[in-house]
C-alpha cells in the first residue's frame, strides 16, 4: 500500500485507538478493498467496515452514485460513515448493519471453494431478487441503441481477430461460425468486419431500462460469517439496460 493510501486510513480511522485490515480485493483497477475491524479509544469493539481506497475522481463518482440509490437498497446496502481525499486518491468508509464478524470473503472466493450450488444460488436471489431487484421491478421501456450502449464497434476488430488467432488459429472471415475447442459457435471477427456495418444505420428500439449497479461481479458481492449478502462498488450504476447486470456477472463467472 502506498503511503498516500494509510494517510487515508489514519484519517478514515482517526477516532479509533487501533485497527486490523485484511485485503479483500486488490486487482487491476488499483482500488484497495480492506475489510476492517478497529476498536474506539476506551477500547470497545466498533461495528465492522469495509474501506475502498483509490483513484479520487472515481472513488468521488462512486460515492455520490451510491447517494442516488441508497434509500432503495435500505439496510440490504452498506451506508458511507465516511469519506476522505487527498491530491490523487480518496478513500471511502462503508459501515454494514449486521457484519459483526471478522470472517469476510467475496463471493468470487466462496464460488471457488464451495460446493453447495444450493448455497451459492441462494446468495444470487438475494442480489437479483431481494437487492437489485428492487431497481428492475421499476424497468421502463426507452428508446435505447443496444449496439452503442454495449460498445460493439469495427475499432475492436484487430484485438477481436488477434486473440481469436491466439487461440485457434486463422479463420475464415467469410464463414459465418467458428470451431473452439470443438464447439461451434459465431465468428466473431466476421461480426467486427461485417456484420457491424449493417448496423450504421439502424433505428433505435424500444427496450427496458432501470438503475443498475453497473459492475456486477463476483468480487463486488460480499457474503460475511452469518451469510448475509452485501453488495459494494457503485462507481459504475446509472439507468441502464435492465439486464446489463445479469450479462456483467455471467461473463465474471465463466470467463473470468
Amino acid at each position: 500500500m502506498q503511503e498516500e493510501d494509510k494517510s487515508l486510513l489514519n484519517y478514515l480511522f482517526r477516532n479509533s485507538k487501533s485497527g486490523e485490515f485484511k485485503v479483500l480485493d486488490g486487482g487491476f483497477s488499483g482500488n484497495v478493498v480492506l475489510k476492517a475491524k478497529s476498536t474506539d479509544i476506551h477500547g470497545h469493539e466498533e461495528v465492522a467496515t469495509v474501506v475502498k481506497i483509490g483513484a479520487r475522481n472515481p472513488i468521488a463518482r462512486e460515492r455520490e452514485s451510491f447517494e442516488k440509490i441508497r434509500d432503495i437498497l435500505g439496510n440490504n446496502a452498506p451506508s458511507v460513515v465516511d469519506y476522505a481525499e487527498s491530491e490523487n486518491r480518496a478513500g471511502i468508509k462503508y459501515r454494514y448493519a449486521s457484519m459483526f464478524d471478522e470472517k469476510v470473503t467475496t463471493f468470487q472466493n466462496y464460488y471457488a471453494k464451495e460446493n453447495s450450488q444450493a448455497k451459492l444460488f441462494g446468495f444470487l436471489d438475494v442480489v437479483f431478487k431481494k437487492q437489485l431487484g428492487r431497481f428492475y421491478k421499476a424497468a421502463t421501456l426507452e428508446k435505447l441503441d443496444l449496439i452503442k450502449y454495449y460498445d460493439f464497434s469495427e475499432k475492436y476488430l484487430g484485438s477481436v481477430q488477434k486473440r481469436t488467432e491466439a487461440l485457434i488459429g486463422k479463420t475464415d472471415d467469410s464463414s459465418n461460425t467458428m470451431c473452439v475447442e470443438g464447439k461451434t459457435c459465431y465468428n466473431l471477427t466476421k461480426f467486427y468486419a461485417e456484420d457491424l456495418k449493417r448496423f450504421a444505420n439502424r433505428n433505435t428500439h424500444s427496450h427496458y431500462m432501470s438503475y443498475l449497479h453497473g459492475d456486477l461481479n463476483g468480487a463486488n458481492i460480499i457474503i460475511d460469517a452469518q451469510d448475509n449478502v452485501w453488495l459494494i462498488d457503485f462507481f459504475h450504476t446509472h439507468r441502464g439496460h435492465v439486464i446489463k447486470d445479469l450479462i456483467k456477472f455471467e461473463n465474471d463467472l465463466i470467463y473470468i
